[in-house]
């Protein structure tokens, strides 16, 4: 896995690569001080896992992992114990207290490494069509099948993804989570709303129905969403 660290202490930094010194699946391409630095560097390349301090000057690492709208698997390292609970509710692998002893950096790692492996595994039904992801809520990966999903809702930082019986939220936008889903399965109705067309019953003066809820067409979207699900399904006389 390429890893990156982002601390503001020299000798936290070094630490770290120590421990990665003993760890041959790790390859470590860079080292920031800040946040802003590691921001730019994730800006234009790929990253797999983060080494990331919570107490920064400038902007903290919680802060600045709320700021990501793609985020790589992050390792937070600290020495106060009170960011655990917001580290795992942004669904970070692992909470490492300084000074890290190997073992448990190693563990984190390991964490990191199933993590990983999971998201490379190939999601596909029987007809070598893919139909369902890896997302992370709640401090854990969670297996989403296209067709459960009912709706995606925007929630400010969070997207909140319905399925019949419960919902995951995840830190990511709309758009983001959109870019990466099958346009013939889900429609974008506004800023806010994506919505599986499965579950779509009728559309009446700009208002989408579906799953006994209901929400608005907005003009923004509203062009698209008639020629890609309407249109071409439309039996006229």
């Amino acid at each position: 896995m390429k890893c990156i660290i982002v601390d503001d202490e020299p000798l936290a930094i070094e630490g770290i690569l120590m421990n990665i010194e003993e760890l041959p699946t790790l390859e470590v391409v860079g080292t920031f001080n800040s946040a802003e630095e590691a921001n730019e560097f994730l800006s234009k390349y790929h990253v797999d896992l983060m080494f990331l301090d919570v107490s920064m000057p400038g902007m903290s690492g919680i802060e600045f992992l709320r700021s990501l709208q793609i985020k790589p698997l992050v390792i937070m390292t600290t020495a106060y114990r009170e960011y655990a609970l917001d580290g795992y509710e942004l669904g970070v692998v692992d909470y490492l207290m300084k000074p890290i002893r190997l073992e448990r950096f190693i563990k984190g790692v390991e964490k990191a490494k199933e993590l990983h492996g999971l998201r490379s595994l190939p999601c596909v039904d029987e007809l070598g069509k893919i139909d369902f992801f890896y997302m992370r809520s709640g401090g854990k990966l969670v297996k989403l099948v296209y067709n459960d999903i009912i709706c995606i809702e925007g929630m400010k930082d969070y997207v909140k993804v319905n399925l019949k019986d419960k919902f995951y939220l995840t830190a990511m936008n709309v758009k983001t989570i959109y870019s990466k889903l099958p346009k013939d399965i889900f429609a974008r109705v506004n800023q806010s709303h994506i919505i599986n067309v499965k579950y779509i019953s009728e559309i009446k003066n700009d208002v989408v129905h579906y799953s006994n809820k209901k929400t608005a067409l907005s003009k923004t979207y509203k062009k698209d969403f008639i020629k890609n699900y309407i249109e071409t399904k439309l039996i006229g006389r």
